[in-house]
């Protein structure tokens, strides 16, 4: 084997903040033993069959701090708030070296508001402002409809 191989590339920091509705943005900063050639962005939205790759804009260096915009202000993009997006990052330095990052998830959240969420077993109702028991009801009906019982302690 020849020295490069036991590069190393390490993930310093990766976020994503909702900047809802136009977008997400991501951060990321990397670092690695070998010169970092692209970083791309794997999304997985929601249910949606086909994910979205998309590369960050870098210049090739060992030590990369970058950002992304991803928007979401157009209707072919446009994702409802409360989506649960999975993302990902591949890393991919000289001679081939690649790391895949475990997915990590954001929840696009209206953050023009302040969310509140209420939960019982799998299901959670995320509102905001003073409708609580709008929420409550909307939960207590979810929750009967997936033949839980619900108990007094929620209504």
């Amino acid at each position: 084997a020849d020295a490069t191989s036991n590069g190393k590339i390490e993930v310093i920091s990766a976020e994503a903040t909702s900047a809802f509705p136009r977008g997400i943005n991501f951060k990321v900063e990397i670092k690695s033993d070998i010169v970092i050639e692209e970083i791309a962005l794997r999304m997985k939205i929601g249910q949606r069959k086909s994910g979205v790759y998309e590369y960050f804009d870098i210049e090739p260096s060992r030590t990369i701090s970058a950002e992304m915009f991803w928007n979401t202000n157009t209707s072919s993009r446009y994702i409802p708030p409360g989506t649960v997006i999975l993302y990902s990052l591949e890393v991919t330095a000289k001679d081939g070296l690649t790391l895949e990052t475990k997915a990590a998830e954001i929840v696009l959240h209206d953050v023009r508001f302040e969310w509140n969420e209420i939960e019982f077993e799998t299901i959670s109702v995320a509102y905001h402002g003073p409708v609580k028991s709008r929420a409550e009801e909307i939960l207590n009906a979810l929750v009967s409809s997936m033949c839980f019982i619900v108990s007094s302690t929620l209504s």
